[in-house]
């Protein structure tokens, strides 16, 4: 990945706070009983390898996104196992193209494994 897709990708996805933390303060309150807070996780990770084709590694990912690197572990074994995510011989983790077309990463779905 290069310096600047790095730069760019953190800006968006690095934040104090984590997203899910955040999602669950912006929810009325009677809504809060019925989040998920490993699915907002889990959507975290795809929208985050949504944006790097080549993919991450789970390191990569956690330090992005601040979950949890146990967590990260699970929520990609998880993926791999339903076929959304691929894991390749560099050990970065990527979307496939079962589930591009689903999170709308079309453009580049043909290069994506199975």
């Amino acid at each position: 990945m290069s310096p600047i897709t790095e730069t760019r990708i953190l800006m968006k996805y690095h934040v104090n706070e984590s997203r899910t933390e955040r999602a669950r303060e912006l929810q009325p309150k009677l809504d809060r009983e019925y989040i998920v807070p490993v699915l907002l996780k889990s959507v975290q990770v795809l929208d985050l390898l949504g944006d790097v084709p080549d993919g991450l590694r789970i390191e990569q990912i956690h330090q992005i996104t601040g979950i949890a690197k146990t967590t990260v572990y699970r929520i990609v074994r998880t993926l791999v196992v339903s076929g959304h995510l691929h894991h390749g011989g560099n050990g970065a983790y990527a979307i496939t193209r079962r589930t591009a077309p689903g999170f709308d990463f079309s453009s580049y779905s043909a290069n994506l494994p199975a």
